[in-house]
């Protein structure tokens, strides 16, 4: 399976926010997606970052409160749909959207896409639909952004029978989304209700973990080090959180071989460019 790797936008934040211990730095943080062009299943798309919908839906009142609290910038030809374009391919033919989580920065291209069905978690999508109002915002999910026909275009992996299930001693319950072992989900609750991972296989055969918002640094998970306790105000479940990172953190000792990606992280996007600078035939974000 073909892999390129996008940036579809940016934030600020600084790394003592992020990381406990942490500089007081302002940071970027870029909005990582992947494009995934499998041999049989078509083109799939690993979340879809900004786009410029995020101003449209934080103008107005109780939306607004997260762009005072995430200033974010991302361009008309940033977003997942234009930079797709520009690589010649159309958003009819993008065929699947794996939903990591349902956070403002994962979903701004979701209606972009007509044709795709979204992968996601039970819990990601109930949370998502039942998402209102001032809760929207507690719950960290812009109805502005969601499909009118989101519960009628999603495959709920996880309770898909057809969908094989395996159990990793140190990850868990793995799925294997189309059975050919090219793209394995992976559970990673805590920072956000039903978050996912995937551990994806390239043309040739080489692992790639992306592993969402498990952490915005690779520093946490390498060194088992928590973001600062602030950040549990983002947090929907801080026990479940802990118990994330300590498993990717063991999982990362057990296999040093296997790039960790967090979406939001530019030194490990970086490092990753050294080694695979195939995955990043159409990147345009700055290092």
């Amino acid at each position: 399976m073909k892999i390129n790797l996008l940036q579809c936008g940016y934030c600020h934040g600084r790394e003592s926010v992020v990381l406990k211990g942490g500089r007081k730095t302002k940071l970027v943080f870029p909005a990582l997606v992947g494009l995934l062009q499998h041999p049989v299943h078509g083109n799939i798309l690993f979340d879809t970052g900004y786009s410029e919908r995020f101003y449209e839906v934080t103008a107005k009142w109780p939306e607004k409160i997260t762009a005072w609290l995430l200033p974010t910038f991302v361009k008309p030809e940033e977003s997942a749909l234009n930079q797709l374009k520009a690589m010649g391919i159309e958003a009819e033919t993008v065929n699947y959207i794996i939903v990591s989580h349902f956070h403002v920065d994962h979903i701004c291209g979701l209606k972009d896409f007509p044709n795709a069905k979204f992968v996601c978690s039970a819990a990601a999508l109930y949370n998502a639909l039942k998402s209102k109002g001032f809760s929207s915002i507690t719950k960290g999910v812009m109805p502005g952004l969601i499909p009118s026909d989101m519960a009628q275009r999603s495959w709920i992996f996880d309770t898909d029978k057809k969908v094989s299930q395996e159990n990793d001693e140190i990850l868990g319950a793995i799925y294997d989304l189309f059975g050919d072992s090219s793209i394995k989900i992976v559970e990673l609750p805590g920072h956000h209700n039903g978050q996912i991972g995937v551990i994806l296989k390239d043309e040739k055969g080489d692992p790639l973990f992306l592993c969402a918002d498990i952490c915005w640094l690779s520093d946490s998970y390498r060194e088992n080090r928590l973001p600062s306790s602030i950040t549990k105000l983002l947090i929907t479940d801080w026990k479940a959180y802990k118990t994330s990172i300590d498993k990717v953190h063991h999982y990362y000792k057990k296999h040093p071989e296997i790039p960790i990606i967090p979406t939001h992280c530019l030194k490990a996007i970086g490092e990753l460019r050294v080694q695979k600078p195939e995955y990043f035939e159409y990147w345009k974000g700055t290092w």
